[in-house]
């Protein structure tokens, strides 16, 4: 899929970058895409391998990239900031991402309307930095006058 923000398929990030999460195409039956957690090491996107060039989807698709990378960055975050593995590298490493977009410090894990509106809010800031609805609107115009 190209790098989308620390999302890669399946291969190793150069040595100056850290991997948030990666991309595994594997058999979904009819499902698109999901996140799973079953990997101690941390969690995966797991996206269907009968879409013809699966990691490029987010790459060459503001709409799909927009539609997608957000419940992403919400289901994620949302685990490590409820994780009471604080300490493991994935929470860190999705901590770290967190802290660069100006949210440091989630709320205790107890706290779930805090964690939700934490999470919320990086989500709002992750967006915002991305410009993923201009992107989706000024790529659909585009189409549209094509």
């Amino acid at each position: 899929m190209g790098e989308v923000d620390g999302i890669r398929a399946g291969e190793r990030p150069p040595a100056d970058r850290e991997e948030l999460i990666c991309l595994i195409p594997t058999d979904l039956k009819e499902e698109l895409w999901k996140v799973d957690f079953a990997d101690p090491s941390g969690p995966r996107v797991l996206v269907n391998r009968r879409l013809p060039n699966p990691s490029g989807l987010l790459m060459r698709d503001p709409l799909v990239r927009g539609l997608i990378l957000p419940q992403i960055v919400r289901q994620v975050l949302g685990a490590a900031a409820a994780s009471e593995q604080q300490s493991e590298q994935w929470v860190v490493n999705w901590m770290t991402f967190a802290d660069r977009l100006g949210h440091t410090d989630p709320p205790t894990p107890d706290d779930e309307d805090a964690v939700q509106e934490w999470v919320d809010n990086v989500v709002e800031s992750f967006t915002d930095n991305l410009r993923l609805a201009t992107q989706a609107e000024e790529f659909m115009r585009a189409e549209d006058e094509a």
